[in-house]
């Protein structure tokens, strides 16, 4: 859970945050379009800082390497290991992380960002005792995108991918992961020979022509035919295990797919489906539900995609007890479906015990309502609005 969002800007407004369902708001200045509000009020900004303060790169066109923020420091409050922290970073001193309150340190009160990476792999999913491996294996940052996805990174796109440029077997790796599914098989399929071939196919297929080119990387067109017969036959052995596990683990998946529909049955009359399929290429997810065409549906499978995930990771004890939602995953979602996705999640947190922070306009907010939920009893004290200089999260504008 996180207890406090806070900052060395004079100006910064500090977020003091609860248990369950949190609701940031903004104030849409009058003749203010949608973009203009959201660049000012500072709302994408906040999982900008989340990310910063989780270890994120903070390369050269980072926000906090801004002159305006590159002397400050950013602060979160929360909890880790049954402990609760306050984490410092700035952008002038990307690499260092200081930390308080964290007696697993004996008394080391700054880390690197890398061993603070680490650190959080280790606590908040058991990272440290996932064994070396020669191909993709799970990390800290990629699973942890998935519960404060970044728009910056366009991870409202689709249900399984954090970021859209996130590669098809980054995401194996991760979901098979939090599913409790055994994503070494994944692992084992993209190193080594198979990665090898897989890239010597998308290069003949874009290079049919260059037949020489070909015979110089295979001494005969026999040993390249061997070659593609023994990975194929690895392939296939690769397939077998996958489908092995997943029947093995048949009551993890059917765990993943009634709480995907079960969530998105309370949404809509015609409810969603979620799909993971083996294929020789590693596992699918697929989510078919009427309408996914539109960009509201399609944000609403991520909700629930993100609900089920929940769900899973509080059952297996794993996760950072905490799943943010800005307000870009409400984009074409209309009022009377919006009220009802908060009363989902506002109740989802409080069974399952996980703080769920939201970010919104305040015209989205309270367009419509809905019978057993008041959006006010959930808001924050603290207001954003982009109509003064310093109505913003940062407390100015730069």
């Amino acid at each position: 859970m996180i207890h406090r969002i806070y900052s060395s800007l004079p100006m910064f407004k500090t977020l003091a945050l609860k248990p369950g369902l949190n609701v940031l708001v903004a104030k849409k200045e009058v003749g203010a379009s949608d973009k203009q509000t959201r660049n000012r009020a500072g709302k994408t900004s906040l999982i900008e800082i989340v990310h910063f303060l989780m270890g994120s790169d903070a390369g050269k066109d980072s926000l906090f390497r801004l002159d305006a923020l590159v002397n400050e420091s950013f602060g979160i409050e929360f909890d880790l290991g049954g402990e609760q922290l306050c984490v410092e970073r700035s952008g002038q001193q990307k690499n260092k992380i200081h930390i308080a309150g964290a007696s697993f340190l004996d008394g080391t009160s700054t880390l690197a960002n890398s061993e603070w990476v680490e650190l959080l792999g280790e606590k908040m999913f058991g990272l440290r005792q996932v064994s070396d491996v020669n191909g993709r294996m799970p990390t800290f940052r990629s699973l942890f995108s998935y519960f404060v996805r970044r728009q910056l990174g366009e991870g409202f796109t689709a249900p399984e991918k954090q970021a859209n440029k996130q590669q098809v077997g980054d995401y194996q790796v991760a979901l098979q992961f939090l599913l409790g599914l055994d994503w070494r098989i994944t692992s084992d399929r993209s190193h080594g020979a198979l990665d090898n071939f897989s890239q010597l196919q998308g290069e003949a297929a874009r290079q049919e022509a260059r037949v020489e080119f070909l015979r110089q990387r295979f001494e005969s067109a026999e040993q390249m035919e061997s070659a593609k017969n023994e990975l194929d036959i690895e392939r296939n052995r690769l397939t077998l295990r996958l489908r092995r596990d997943f029947s093995e683990q048949k009551e993890r998946l059917s765990a993943a797919i009634l709480a995907f529909e079960e969530t998105s049955k309370r949404l809509y009359e015609s409810a969603g489906r979620m799909q993971v399929e083996v294929t020789p290429n590693g596992p699918t997810f697929q989510f078919p539900m009427q309408g996914s065409r539109s960009k509201g549906i399609k944000n609403m499978q991520i909700f629930c995609f993100d609900m089920m995930l929940m769900r899973l990771c509080a059952r297996r004890g794993v996760g950072p007890g905490f799943l943010i939602h800005d307000s870009h995953l409400f984009d074409g979602v209309d009022g009377r479906q919006l009220i009802s996705t908060l009363k989902v999640g506002a109740e989802t947190a409080q069974e399952l015990g996980f703080q769920y922070l939201v970010t919104m306009n305040e015209d989205d907010a309270f367009k419509e309502t809905v019978a057993g939920f008041n959006i006010a009893d959930y808001m924050l004290d603290t207001v954003l609005t982009d109509a003064t200089e310093d109505g913003g999260l940062f407390g100015f504008r730069f």
